[in-house]
């Protein structure tokens, strides 16, 4: 189901391999080519900003840190911001912790307060 730039929703079928479907996230603006209502081919125009990373940190420091994550065959890099009111929590030992625990080649989870890579929560899944 796809939506057009007027709120308009439609249903398309997809013809085997005009895309793969792990490049595509909820909200990416595209541009399909259609044959009647199959779509044979899909470009990305603009890809939407995901709310949450799941990753490893490869680099900190007391503001952010550079976080590494993988999607299917894509791969990513982005810096992560935190401050006083990012909630830390430690899903192994279950405790809310401060962000001096999170250390590099950590695998964490995080989601977005905005679109600006400020960190409302971290939770460490693996040390």
């Amino acid at each position: 189901m796809l939506m057009d730039d007027t709120g308009k929703t439609e249903k398309y079928y997809v013809i085997e391999g005009a895309f793969d479907v792990y490049t595509l996230r909820v909200n990416s603006r595209v541009r399909l080519k259609l044959d009647s209502k199959e779509v044979e081919a899909v470009s990305i125009l603009q890809e939407a900003k995901a709310n949450y990373y799941t990753g490893y940190i490869s680099s900190i420091s007391t503001r952010y840190f550079i976080l590494r994550s993988t999607y299917g065959n894509t791969s990513d890099t982005i810096k992560v911001y935190y401050d006083s009111n990012t909630i830390v929590t430690d899903s192994i030992a279950g405790d809310t912790v401060s962000v001096g625990s999170l250390y590099n080649n950590m695998k964490v989870y995080v989601t977005f307060s905005d679109s600006e890579n400020n960190a409302r929560t971290i939770t460490i899944l693996s040390k």
